[in-house]
Formats: structure tokens, C-alpha cells, sequence
């Protein structure tokens, strides 16, 4: 928790040229447990209306230090990871957000590959490539990504 994260979007409709607007926002729940039986965490993020639906990413450093599964690993370069999808503000008067998780985007997408009409998805196959759940994991990301602290 308490991780930097980055909403990418137009609030408000806005057009920043061919560049969305970055919000900067923190890690406010615990993001390995589900919200109200839902696959979603939530994050303390200054968004604006119209960022529903844009996607939310992580910033670790060189040498910054996360906890996955009780486990510290330290980062070997800058990077970013995508976390999920941002839904909204909990409430109108809080910076609180809800993220859907990287592993229920991953899902949608399996099946809308596994299930959607065979034509549209081999137009749009070539724009992003979703592959077997491995791909999205977690558990991958940190083991390729991160060194373990001792």
C-alpha cells in the first residue's frame, strides 16, 4: 500500500493534444484483497469526471522495496506495471477511487477473445495480444522484475 500510481485519461472531456492527463495517486487499500466480494482496490487519487475507464499504473523505481505475499522484493530498473481499470470516486466529496483489477481486465479480455465474434477479434488480435493467464501474473511480474531481499 502506498504505492505511486498514475490515472491516464481526459477528465472532463479534455483534449491535451495527442496526450491524455496523468494523475498522480497512492495505493489506498490492500490491493491482493477484494472490496465487497469484488475484484477491485482502492486508490487516493485527485481524478476528475471523465477518467472512468482509463487505465491505472504503478511506478516503481530502481531499488524501491514491495511486498507481494510476505515477501520484500526490490525493483531492478524504473518501471510501470498496469494495475487495473479505474471505475470512479467512492463518493463525490473523496479522493477515494475504485481500480478494477489487472486480473479481472485479464479475464474479460480472455473471453471476449475466447467468445466474440471470430472476425472482430482477428482485426483487433494484432493491437494487444492477450495470452494465457501467465502473461498477467502477478506472481511473473515480480519474480522477472524484482530481485528478493534477503
Amino acid at each position: 500500500m502506498g504505492s505511486e500510481l498514475h490515472v491516464i485519461g481526459y477528465p472532463y472531456g479534455q483534449i491535451g493534444g495527442p496526450f491524455p492527463i496523468w494523475s498522480k495517486g497512492f495505493i489506498a487499500s490492500e490491493p491482493d484483497v477484494d472490496i465487497a466480494g469484488l475484484p477491485i482496490f482502492l486508490i487516493d487519487c485527485k481524478s476528475r469526471a471523465g477518467q472512468s475507464g482509463s487505465p491505472v499504473w504503478a511506478r516503481f523505481r530502481k531499488g524501491d522495496i514491495v511486498t507481494h505475499k510476505g515477501q520484500d522484493y526490490q525493483a531492478k530498473e524504473t518501471m510501470n506495471y498496469f494495475l487495473g481499470v479505474y471505475s470512479g470516486r467512492l463518493r463525490g466529496d473523496s479522493d477515494l477511487g475504485l481500480v478494477w483489477k489487472r486480473s479481472c481486465i485479464e479475464e474479460l479480455v480472455n473471453h471476449a477473445i475466447a467468445h466474440g465474434t471470430q472476425h472482430q477479434m482477428e482485426q483487433r488480435r494484432h493491437r494487444f495480444s492477450a495470452s494465457f493467464s501467465g502473461e498477467f501474473s502477478l506472481d511473473r511480474f515480480i519474480s522477472d522484475e524484482f530481485e528478493e531481499v534477503e
